[in-house]
């Protein structure tokens, strides 16, 4: 608990207008995107380096916990506090510099992609940051890193830890480090960027950060294909990354996410078992080069009776088109049902097609709706498990569902998260998935950063 002489403290070091305790305010923080709940005693808006510093180090004096929070869009319970301190990011959001000789830029952790992206543009630079989780109009960099987040084009151009290049952060003890900067390669010591990257804000608190850039492709095409079956679909992805094709996405739908869509938007689409999404980028001649290797790709599997019809968008409108579906997935499935609960599947390639066969079964065993869609392309598939909580039954044959689906997943050699992160909501399935011995060294890590267990605990496997 947070007494009211440490809440004084607090409010010393960031101001009167930083700091709340007001019962609204608590409840306003007592979620992110996942199913996660709990209420902290305070919360902090922090702006400075220095102000996080001295927050750090009063809680490590005092022993309460500190909670790092962004835009909460996390899907695993990550941001949320039962106890202590919530540490605010959203006001730390200068664009600090864009420096497009190295091509780098610095900012603060409040920093939303989007925005960074935005500025990137309005300057004439000609670069952008890859990095485009579904939520990158609301997520923050910091939160970003710290979850690791993927996304649609992750497939190419990888995830937020591929484009972090440095660090400023502060230890759970106050401590401010650096590590990294504008170099490309830096083995130089152990490679803390690489750990800070998916700890979910349990080992330290991410205050400055130094991105890479790159040239914005000269064009970006895309195709759809509709296949009979989801296991078609699968073994379409894994032919079309055998192709030498180099797509840039690979996204799907399957039926009962077409279904939901459909009902949500108005759009039409045949009957059939999965649409993929696929993008190509780079120059124009090779767009359109690697596009005519697509469509013989696709040819080949509706000359087999796998594929029933597909479409080329030859066109930057067409492009934009043919993508309102996949954006209008999730928020289709909210109309259905109260609760949706978004997992975060990855298998190896060639295991796709088992694991969208697996989830159809599921769903039939189960007397449920788990819609899919998800970056098939790297193996990232999202079940949605579609539920009501005011239906105990419902809600617990859900969960169970979910227990089983992690599983299967890691019988298939994958995990059950590739990008949303542990949190709360995927503990109980480290053990299985890592074993106790690497348990045991995370524990030891841990111990190693925060010795009074004030940051972020009680997530990932604390």
């Amino acid at each position: 608990m947070i007494d009211d002489e440490i809440k004084e403290r607090i409010k010393s070091i960031v101001g009167e207008k930083n700091f709340t305790d007001n019962t609204i305010d608590l409840l306003s923080y007592s979620q992110d995107g996942s199913e996660a709940e709990g209420t902290a005693d305070a919360i902090a808006w922090v702006t400075t380096t220095e102000q996080v510093s001295e927050l750090m180090k009063l809680a490590n004096e005092k022993r309460f916990i500190v909670v790092p929070r962004g835009a909460a869009t996390g899907l695993s319970g990550g941001a949320v506090a039962s106890q202590g301190l919530i540490m605010d990011f959203s006001r730390m959001n200068r664009i600090l510099e864009i420096d497009t000789e190295n091509l780098t830029a610095t900012v603060e952790p409040g920093v939303v992609l989007a925005d960074l992206n935005n500025e990137l543009a309005k300057r004439g630079t000609g670069l952008f940051f890859p990095p485009m989780p579904a939520s990158d109009s609301v997520a923050q960099m910091g939160g970003s890193i710290s979850e690791n987040a993927g996304g649609v084009r992750a497939v190419k151009y990888g995830v937020m830890s591929d484009w972090v290049l440095g660090l400023e952060m502060v230890l759970p003890t106050g401590e401010v480090i650096q590590e990294g900067g504008k170099t490309r390669k830096n083995v130089s010591g152990y490679n803390l960027i690489g750990m800070m990257s998916g700890s979910e804000g349990t080992l330290s608190v991410i205050t400055k950060v130094t991105v890479g850039l790159t040239p914005i492709p000269e064009t970006q095409l895309s195709a759809l294909a509709y296949f009979n079956t989801t296991e078609n679909a699968g073994k379409f992805i894994f032919r079309l990354f055998k192709s030498g094709l180099n797509p840039s996405a690979g996204e799907i739908l399957d039926a009962n996410t077409l279904q939901s869509v459909s009902n949500y938007t108005g759009m039409t689409f045949p009957e059939c078992g999965a649409m993929i999404l696929v993008e190509i980028d780079g120059d124009k001649e090779d767009v359109q080069r690697r596009l005519k290797g697509l469509e013989e790709l696709f040819k080949e599997f509706k000359d087999a009776g796998y594929l029933l019809e597909y479409k080329l968008a030859w066109d930057p409108v067409e492009n934009l088109e043919l993508w309102q579906a996949r954006k209008s997935a999730l928020p289709s499935m909210t109309q259905i049902k109260p609760t949706v609960i978004i997992e975060d599947t990855t298998v190896p390639l060639d295991k796709i097609p088992v694991l969208l066969k697996s989830m159809e079964q599921l769903a039939k065993k189960y007397n449920l709706m788990i819609p899919c869609y998800g970056h098939i392309g790297d193996g990232n598939i999202h079940p949605n498990f579609l539920c009501d909580p005011r239906d105990p039954d419902e809600f617990a044959r859900a969960h169970e569902a979910i227990k089983e689906m992690g599983d299967i997943v890691l019988g298939l050699g994958g995990t059950v998260t590739g990008e949303h992160g542990v949190g709360t909501e995927k503990k109980m399935f480290m053990l299985a998935e890592h074993g106790q011995n690497k348990i045991n060294l995370w524990e030891r890590i841990k111990q190693a950063f925060d010795p009074n267990r004030i940051l972020n605990p009680g997530k990932i496997f604390d």
